[in-house]
């Protein structure tokens, strides 16, 4: 079961994405599509390779792995803690956060 970590947010327009931790059923169910959906695709090419040689068995391995590949794409593009968020869009991020 994925339990909530953090939002990270844009670099640039500071629009906050949710993180998780744990099994992603989405990309269990959707395998390959759901790395595809969110643009992981050497995500989606890892798990196509083990799907097709376990006969789709491996969707259920990799998806223990999704939510930490989705994180670390979103720390490759720049994305930032509620900690590095500059001081006036970090009033924005608590209420948001709180409502």
């Amino acid at each position: 079961m994925s339990q909530f970590k953090e939002n990270l947010y844009h670099p640039v327009n500071y629009t906050p994405i949710s993180t998780y931790t744990g099994y992603n059923w989405p990309s269990m169910l959707c395998g390959v599509f759901w790395g595809i959906a969110k643009g992981l695709w050497g995500f989606a090419i890892i798990t196509f390779a083990i799907a097709w040689f376990t006969w789709g068995l491996g969707w259920i391995v990799t998806a223990g792995f999704a939510n930490a590949a989705y994180k670390s794409k979103l720390d490759r593009l720049g994305y930032l803690s509620i900690d590095q968020l500059p001081d006036e869009q970090k009033q924005n991020a608590v209420t948001t956060e709180t409502s």
